[in-house]
């Protein structure tokens, strides 16, 4: 509902850009290890 409203106010690209962001600051505060670990463990593992 509301994802789809945002959606439709700013297009795919909002999306996009703000995943982004998240990636890069999250790469700024744990480093290329992190989401190394993260890939080690997969994606259906919640450990």
């Amino acid at each position: 509902m509301g994802g789809e409203k945002t959606k439709q106010e700013h297009g795919q690209d909002h999306f996009e850009e703000i995943g982004r962001q998240g990636g890069e600051k999250t790469l700024d505060e744990h480093g290329k290890e992190h989401f190394k670990q993260i890939g080690k463990k997969g994606g259906n593992n919640s450990n």
